[in-house]
């Protein structure tokens, strides 16, 4: 192969490389978690039961779960979402709270969804975040009412 072919056939695998390094740096990212991944929060008798891709309060009250996000992209939180299952309890109201902590420990509430007392699984979209931690770590945590079901959330990083 001559020089000149060499030179070319480099310039293009690394234009190619270099365009394809840069379109995944602006790609978005969406990743689901099963609602077994929450745990049950401050109580010292455990009333969270786990199943195949939910967790269940099974107190006779409210438990406080706490479920963690990956965070892999430092950019815009441009949806995120949560799908519970009422089970029965139509009574009891119901926020779901996406959470947002800076390095130090400091904790900015920034985006908080109410679910209506509408028995059933349902899907609820939390929509596009503006405040956040830059720098921080990302958690969704709920007052779970008794007897009801948090199955699936999710997060979307990016455009």
């Amino acid at each position: 192969m001559k020089p000149k072919k060499k030179l070319s056939c480099f310039a293009l695998v690394l234009v190619a490389t270099i365009t394809v390094m840069t379109s995944s740096l602006y790609a978005s990212d969406t990743k689901f978690y099963p609602g077994n991944m929450c745990v049950e929060m401050g109580d010292t008798t455990p009333e969270i039961s786990y199943h195949n891709n939910y967790a269940q309060n099974n107190s006779t009250g409210s438990s406080w779960f706490s479920c963690s996000i990956v965070r892999d992209l430092n950019d815009v939180i441009s949806d995120w979402d949560v799908t519970i299952n009422r089970n029965g309890n139509t009574w009891d109201a119901w926020d779901i709270t996406l959470w947002s902590t800076n390095l130090d420990g400091g904790y900015g509430n920034f985006d908080t969804i109410s679910v209506s007392a509408t028995n059933g699984v349902r899907s609820i979209d939390g929509g596009s975040v503006a405040n956040y931690q830059n720098d921080g770590l990302l958690f969704i945590q709920s007052n779970v009412p008794d007897g009801c079901r948090f199955h699936r959330y999710a997060i979307k990083e990016g455009n």
